[in-house]
């Protein structure tokens, strides 16, 4: 790849600010960066809108992470190079579990993902701007799902969550109020970028920066060399990172990019040794 680093970066509370808005400075700065790094974009989002952020952002990305490391994606050709699986009964599970607390299900494929036609009020909570196919049985878009995420008010996503963490054969989370996302145990971000490097085969020397803000990025964070979290991220986030950035309100990606992947040095003064 002839590059210095592989980067992982988060969307939704990293990359983007609060009201879900690139700025200039983190746009600038990414784009620089991507002179010494190969850019991945890391996220829980659909694989069609990690692809949108890549395509926009990258002049020419490789690979995007989507749903929270279910799907590892080619960009060039849209090509799916990996993705997870439920064992068999898991995803009904779920459904059964979203149905009797009266919560929407939204099913994530590799290439897609859909809501039922009843739920389909649920999508204005969407941080995403891809649409899903509606349909009128989301039971059975089960079948080869890699993602789902129950939608619903946050005291009974709290609840369902600890009713799935009893599951060996789940990994679950809560990544915002309203939002429980589950994925097949084994699914992490650090283990798409396993993915990832192994087709990408990188040289020898180079290094791995990750930068997030949430639950889903602390395993990443243990698989690379530097790990940084932006000053929005919840305690368990913070104590997790190498190194504290500025929040996403505050360009927090673009003094991680400066300091670590271009070297300035105002922006070393800014990133915090955690």
């Amino acid at each position: 790849m002839g590059k210095n680093w592989i980067a992982y970066i988060d969307v939704d509370g990293t990359l983007l600010d609060s009201q879900l808005n690139l700025s200039p400075r983190v746009r600038a700065a990414v784009g620089q960066a991507q002179e010494r790094a190969d850019i991945v974009i890391a996220s829980g989002r659909s694989t069609a809108a990690c692809f949108r952020i890549a395509r926009e952002l990258l002049e020419s990305p490789t690979y995007v992470i989507a749903s929270n490391g279910a799907v590892v994606a080619e960009c060039a050709t849209g090509g799916i190079a990996y993705s997870a699986s439920f064992p068999v009964g898991a995803a009904e599970h779920v459904r059964r579990l979203a149905e009797s607390a009266e919560c929407a299900l939204w099913v994530y494929h590799a290439t897609t993902w859909y809501v039922a036609a009843e739920h389909a009020g649920t999508v204005a909570l969407s941080r995403s701007k891809s649409v899903p196919e509606y349909v009128d049985s989301i039971g059975d878009r089960l079948t080869g799902a890699v993602k789902l995420m129950v939608v619903g008010a946050p005291e009974t996503v709290r609840v369902l969550h600890l009713a799935l963490r009893e599951r060996q054969d789940l990994v679950s989370f809560v990544s915002y109020p309203n939002y429980l996302e589950v994925m097949p145990a084994g699914v992490s971000k650090a283990t798409a970028a396993g993915v990832v490097e192994s087709l990408v085969q990188p040289r020898r020397g180079v290094r791995t920066l990750a930068i997030g803000d949430g639950i889903a990025d602390v395993p990443l964070f243990a698989a690379v060399d530097c790990a940084v979290a932006v000053a929005n991220s919840s305690a368990e986030v913070l104590s997790a990172a190498d190194y504290l950035a500025p929040s996403n309100d505050e360009d927090g990606v673009s003094v991680a990019l400066r300091a670590l992947v271009l070297g300035e040095v105002a922006a070393r003064s800014v990133l915090r040794r955690n």
